[in-house]
């Protein structure tokens, strides 16, 4: 399966993008970004590729997926059905650890926050016993702007 070069639009005035989706099913291509990515799965079923890896995903979970890892959330072939009623709701938040946070990531007190990006490369799925306190925080990051948004950012991280 080729995997497809994809821009996120990241604004000018922005280092961490959050978006929220509601679709009728994810994207349908792997495909690969500068920015690393924490996707919340509010709603959706399916299957996650995530470079050499393959695993089923579900309602409630948290997924870190590492920059320019190639990856695609496939729904179910039920969401696809011309009469499936059925949709996905994501929260994702994108940033780019070598683009402007790379001097946020180059403080002494940083270390090891960069540490652990640099070693979540190929991704994992947030442990159901931090589910709660990261969906919360994911839930805050989407509500704040300004100089909020990159605290918030870093209190998940942390």
């Amino acid at each position: 399966m080729k995997v497809l070069p994809f821009t996120i639009p990241v604004p000018h005035d922005h280092t961490i993008i959050v978006q929220e989706e509601v679709l009728p099913h994810f994207y349908t291509y792997l495909h690969r970004h500068a920015e690393a990515q924490i996707t919340w799965i509010k709603k959706g079923s399916g299957t996650l590729l995530a470079g050499n890896s393959m695993k089923p995903f579900r309602d409630g979970e948290i997924y870190l997926l590492g920059a320019n890892q190639p990856h695609l959330f496939k729904s179910d072939p039920v969401y696809f059905l011309p009469d499936s009623d059925k949709d996905v709701q994501t929260v994702t938040i994108f940033f780019n650890p070598l683009g402007k946070l790379a001097a946020l990531f180059s403080l002494p007190e940083m270390k090891t926050v960069k540490v652990f990006v640099e070693q979540s490369q190929n991704g994992f799925k947030i442990s159901d016993s931090n589910y709660t306190e990261t969906a919360g925080r994911i839930a805050a990051i989407h509500r704040v702007s300004g100089c909020n948004r990159p605290v918030h950012y870093l209190l998940i991280l942390g």
